[in-house]
């Protein structure tokens, strides 16, 4: 399952080639498309990538089609503890999954504080983002990053993450309102303590943001400034805020950020996980964070990045990048603590360590022999569900137009159109690490791929 198509696309399409390596059939697609055709899907092992209360529905719906529940989580390299376990691994979800795959030490402590008696379906395995950011895969990136450079030139990138202060939502309600909105956290939660100091933060640090674009404009017009919104947030806000500035270019586009960073002189990040795929891409970044809360700045960002608390010192940071001079200096963080965030980070395949421990699994191996195939993956029933899946989109856009248009954005924002070339150009171009070994891609249903 997906949900944000830039962010693990790539890692997905090689979990599934490494998948199909081992002798397995890998398929993927949106989250919302998964669940919809999960009654004609073959019975297979379901990967969530969160088990927050907003998944209980599809869980349970999943599960009773006949699948069994497996589960990682997307932000298991950052997170803030009492968050993660209040919020993304909400227990009545977690005791619903088979087994579930953590990041590292750290996540996996998590796990064993808050809900020690479920530690035997917990393996610690690492997460295929990693794999693809590690060599020899992360030649597509450095491959990609030439396309980017001879259109833009050079150019220090900015991705954003203030998804607390500038959510895109279809009800016109911030971060906090929306958690309130679900119903099962109470006032003294920690997610909503987190989630209001994080809303505080971003506020803050966004002032200053603010006016570094106003100095950079006006200081370094030599320079280009590239930001990237966040697809979580109302990207329109970045597009009125910066369209006075000739030197500074917001842009939102489908392309994987690691790509970006590659094509990057350098990273300015805030809070955000881009700082940790800078270091797997040996890039220089910096986290600037001029409002200083520890309670809510992540780790592994601060550990792996140039932490700056002051504007100053970032704008020392440009001028030296428009002088060719560049004060920063690479990152050299300890191994061993890197791995208790991310085991996989300097070592194994999460995906193949994945895999053995499915086959070793007596549940899962029996489940898999009772296995048949797709009743309705043919190319009449292709035609068949394309037609409905257009006449759905027909009748919202008539009938629940207004609701609609704002969810479409949305959509369109986290999850624009995938379609079979582009996932066929991405295992062409890793296809030469699997030893040249030829990879097949099918669309099996409407949105929902295989690679065999």
């Amino acid at each position: 399952m997906m949900e944000i198509k830039k962010r693990e696309l790539d890692a997905r399409i090689y979990f599934a080639m490494k998948a199909a390596s081992m002798g397995y059939s890998a398929c993927f697609g949106k989250k919302s498309v998964i669940y919809y055709y999960r009654k004609y899907l073959t019975k297979g092992l379901v990967f969530f990538k969160s088990l927050g209360p907003n998944n209980t529905i599809l869980i349970d719906r999943i599960k009773s089609a006949g699948h069994k529940i497996l589960a990682w989580d997307e932000e298991g390299m950052t997170f803030i503890p009492e968050d993660y376990n209040d919020r993304r691994l909400y227990e009545k979800n977690f005791k619903k999954v088979e087994l579930f795959f953590s990041w590292g030490k750290m996540d996996t402590d998590i796990i064993k504080k808050y809900q020690p008696n479920d530690m035997k379906k917990v393996f610690m395995v690492g997460n295929s983002r990693i794999d693809v950011l590690k060599s020899p895969f992360n030649k597509f990136y450095n491959f990609e990053s030439k396309r980017i450079k001879e259109k833009y030139g050079n150019f220090i990138l900015f991705p954003t993450v203030f998804t607390r202060l500038n959510r895109a939502s279809i009800y016109d309600i911030d971060a906090v309102e929306g958690l309130k909105r679900i119903g099962i956290f109470k006032k003294d939660s920690p997610s909503l303590k987190i989630m209001e100091t994080m809303k505080n933060q971003q506020g803050e640090i966004l002032k200053v943001f603010i006016e570094y674009f106003k100095w950079f404009s006006n200081e370094c017009p030599n320079v280009k400034l590239i930001v990237r919104p966040h697809p979580s947030e109302n990207i329109n806000f970045w597009f009125n805020l910066l369209k006075e500035y000739k030197n500074i270019e917001v842009v939102f586009d489908a392309e994987n950020t690691s790509s970006w960073i590659a094509a990057s002189d350098f990273l300015i990040s805030t809070n955000c996980s881009t700082a940790i795929e800078a270091f797997f891409l040996g890039k220089k970044a910096v986290n600037f964070l001029p409002y200083k809360d520890e309670y809510v700045e992540y780790k592994l960002p601060k550990i792996l990045s140039t932490v700056v608390r002051d504007l100053q010192t970032l704008k020392e940071i440009t001028k030296s990048i428009e002088l060719k001079k560049t004060t920063l200096d690479k990152v050299n963080a300890r191994q061993d603590i890197i791995n208790e965030w991310i085991c996989n980070a300097f070592s194994h395949c999460s995906v193949e360590k994945t895999v053995n421990i499915l086959e070793k699994n007596e549940d899962i191996a029996s489940f898999f022999k009772k296995s048949k195939e797709d009743k309705f993956s043919n190319k009449y029933f292709f035609i068949i569900f394309s037609l409905i899946k257009k006449m759905r989109l027909l009748y919202h856009r008539l009938f629940t137009k207004k609701t609609f248009a704002r969810i479409d954005v949305l959509i369109d924002q986290k999850f624009p159109s995938l379609n079979k070339d582009e996932i066929e150009y991405r295992v062409n171009f890793f296809s030469q690490f699997f030893k040249n070994k030829k990879f097949i891609v099918k669309e099996l249903y409407p949105g929902v791929f295989s690679i065999d």
